[in-house]
């Protein structure tokens, strides 16, 4: 468990990184996030002895396809809350990723034909109806929107490849490199010099070059967690990470106003409801399996 746990709660203080970084555009933190995960995964890939599962997935063509669209939902995603950690708005990303499990049921029923349970369809009108009255009270919170679909279909289009964790990143980001690069040397020969990189100084420099590590540790760390736990653990321990972000969001002082108690309320209790429903579902399936 303690492989997963360091995996989520890495993920939670993300933005004590990207606000070291905040100075620097949320487009090029987004590209040298993808440049220097390919090299960090090819290294992880090959110290635990994986990376056949990338080769495998370069000669598969329905991979090609589906990863093609992950690459593209994940980048959107990770800019989204790159954009949210700049221009603090990280409350509104962590209600997102609240909503992401939720979401992802739903698009598990309508794509998969999967079948929710009453205590399902109580979380997801929970958070249906917080979402709906912050959105009433002060606009739609496009932030927490971007954030939960890009990544709810992104979990819909990995679950149909199959991929590995680490191998299915460096897949990705091997895919958007050239986009990556490209944005990079038209920002270098811009007529304002607009590339941060090295021109900032070695400690901005360092700190978007790491940014590789950043992201491929937790996904490593989470491939180890998983292997050994049950989905309703696993269910459960996910909600760590936007707990996380929302504390981190009231220490940065960001506000959070009644409206925002309301909504997030009607949210956490759905959020208890599927977890509760998910540990249960889960003893349940495990007394089955120990009966047969």
């Amino acid at each position: 468990m303690a492989q997963a746990v360091s995996a989520y709660v890495l993920w939670g203080f993300f933005v004590v990184y990207f606000k070291a970084v905040d100075h620097v555009s949320a487009m090029e933190i987004l590209a040298h996030r993808i440049i220097w995960a390919v090299p960090f995964c090819a290294l992880l890939l090959v110290l635990i002895k994986r990376m056949g599962n990338f080769t495998s997935l370069l000669r598969s063509p329905r991979a090609w396809r589906a990863m093609s669209l992950s690459a593209v939902l994940v980048s959107i995603n990770w800019l989204a809350f790159v954009w949210a950690v700049a221009n603090d708005r990280v409350i509104e990303a962590s209600l997102g990723y609240f909503i992401n499990p939720l979401l992802s049921v739903v698009l598990g029923m309508v794509f998969l034909g999967e079948r929710l349970r009453r205590a399902q369809w109580a979380a997801v009108t929970l958070a249906f109806l917080g979402v709906s009255y912050m959105t009433v009270m002060e606009g739609a919170p496009f932030v927490a929107f971007t954030v939960a679909v890009t990544f709810a279909f992104y979990g819909l289009v990995r679950k149909a490849a199959h991929p590995g964790p680490l191998a299915g990143l460096m897949f990705e980001t091997t895919l958007l490199i050239p986009f990556a690069f490209g944005y990079l040397v038209y920002l270098q020969l811009s007529a304002a010099h607009e590339l941060v990189f090295v021109e900032e100084g070695l400690t901005t420099s360092l700190l978007l070059f790491a940014a590789g590590a950043i992201t491929c540790t937790p996904l490593l760390l989470f491939a180890m967690g998983a292997k050994k736990l049950p989905l309703a653990t696993m269910g459960f321990l996910q909600f760590i990470t936007p707990t996380l972000q929302f504390v981190m969001g009231l220490l940065y002082g960001e506000p959070f106003s009644v409206t925002r108690a309301i909504s997030f309320a009607l949210i956490w209790l759905g959020v208890g409801l599927f977890i509760t429903d998910s540990v249960r579902r889960g003893r349940s399936e495990a007394r089955s399996r120990r009966a047969t």
